[in-house]
């Protein structure tokens, strides 16, 4: 929406408020990486990222005031666009994408934190001259964030596939921690409100053992010895 001036509303309003969520998101994304980092910090940009996310929701909802499809199809068809463009960019240099989303794309195999950054510059590269054929007033960037040294991923009700933003690995660095080696997952059961304290303290044994150390059939024999 902002990359391509479009707006319900005649001021403007809403791209100039997005702007300003995105812009004070990325301010406070660089106060966590330093040592001025506080709870309140995080906590602000981590509101500051659901209210940028929270634009297309609202903008495809016949209750919200400016209510426009057209711009939340354009929202997701040049999400699409974006997800394929990134896709078929890895593909050509060599990696193998196992996992994507609306904003986020998995690819192996990335070795190092050095290789993670040349790969993030080239798609970069590639991004901004699609921009500019597309007609986006402004480039799109993607970052890189974490990298893995392994990854389990959730299948979706077919079983065929991997379930979106559910999943865990080993991770050993990510832009906010460096250099690290811990447990880092996404929109499974240890996260879930609604699950039981067994299933919560079962399901990290068997992930710390099979993905922190690297070993899937001592996990699952954890699992039938234990439980």
């Amino acid at each position: 929406m902002r990359a391509y001036g479009l707006s319900p509303d005649k001021e403007k309003i809403v791209p100039r408020v997005l702007t300003f969520i995105v812009e004070e998101r990325e301010r406070l994304r660089a106060i966590n990486k330093t040592d001025a980092k506080t709870k309140n910090t995080e906590y602000q940009e981590m509101v500051m990222k659901y209210l940028a996310n929270s634009f297309y929701g609202v903008l495809g909802s016949k209750d919200f005031r400016l209510y426009n499809e057209e711009i939340a199809a354009k929202v997701t068809e040049y999400g699409r666009k974006i997800s394929e463009r990134v896709r078929d960019e890895c593909v050509r240099l060599g990696y193998t994408p196992v996992y994507g989303d609306t904003d986020s794309v998995a690819v192996t195999t990335v070795l190092s934190v050095n290789e993670g950054i040349i790969l993030q510059n080239r798609l970069n590269k590639m991004l901004e001259q699609w921009s500019l054929e597309s007609g986006a007033l402004i480039p799109f960037t993607l970052k890189f964030e974490k990298l893995h040294r392994s990854l389990l991923f959730k299948p979706d009700r077919t079983g065929k596939k991997a379930a979106k933003k559910r999943y865990a690995g080993k991770l050993i660095w990510s832009d906010k921690d460096g250099d690290c080696s811990k447990l880092n997952y996404t929109g499974i059961e240890l996260k879930r409100s609604d699950q039981s304290k067994l299933t919560k303290t079962l399901l990290r044994e068997f992930l710390e053992i099979s993905l922190i150390e690297g070993d899937v059939e001592k996990g699952m024999t954890h699992v039938r010895n234990t439980y």
